[in-house]
């Protein structure tokens, strides 16, 4: 257990790894590389595969030109986002120390089943459209809070080399005393140190998780 990280914190290390470890022997992750024809709902056009919706993404072929890479010219699929998505930290003050509030998110791909993300990650468009109960948690709160709490909101650009184009919207606000301390169980208040200790150890906290720290240095 880190004595700095710790200083001031709701939970202590261990009881985050505690958490953290619970959780994770629930889920079981098996991903399977299946044809594309098999895939429900997504169809190949002329130019690029799309969801029968039109919602979330497409993927699309492009064709780049380098003057200063290993090679000059290649093509490669890149994901094309329908909009702009929405990553957010809320932030809580427990007994004098600034609290983060993250989730313990299970996605395929995720390198040990669990990653710690920011409290909400809509990196789609699609929180639009979901029905209540499908709704991320906290969602509905993050889109209605008042200007006045919101300490940091920025449109950032998401990595070139995947993504075409993809710019997401990151926000950290800072709720007050009514904000309740008791959180659905996949979340968990962390403090600023413990989030920086975790960052060390593997993949704990995600990469959108790391890029909201970014913008605490712009925080008022």
């Amino acid at each position: 257990t880190s004595a700095v990280s710790s200083k001031g914190a709701l939970h202590d290390t261990d009881d985050i790894i505690s958490w953290f470890t619970e959780l994770k022997v629930q889920f079981e992750l098996k991903v399977e590389r299946i044809p594309l024809k098999f895939v429900k709902n997504w169809h190949k056009t002329p130019t690029q595969i799309v969801h029968d919706s039109g919602k979330y993404f497409s993927i699309i072929a492009v064709s780049v030109q380098a003057g200063n890479r290993e090679v000059t010219h290649w093509t490669q699929p890149l994901v094309k986002p329908q909009k702009s998505g929405l990553v957010a930290y809320i932030t809580k003050n427990i007994n004098g120390v600034l609290h983060f509030l993250l989730q313990a998110k299970v996605e395929p791909g995720n390198f040990d089943i669990i990653e710690m993300a920011p409290t909400v990650q809509c990196i789609t468009d699609s929180y639009e459209y979901a029905a209540p109960e499908e709704r991320p948690a906290f969602l509905d709160y993050i889109l209605s809070v008042p200007p006045d709490q919101i300490r940091s909101s920025t449109l950032q650009s998401e990595e070139g080399g995947r993504f075409f184009q993809e710019a997401n919207r990151y926000l950290i606000v800072e709720v007050g005393d009514d904000f309740p301390l008791e959180v659905p169980d996949s979340f968990i208040w962390f403090t600023l140190g413990q989030i920086k200790e975790f960052i060390k150890y593997n993949n704990y906290v995600n990469v959108e998780g790391r890029c909201l720290l970014s913008l605490l240095r712009f925080m008022q």
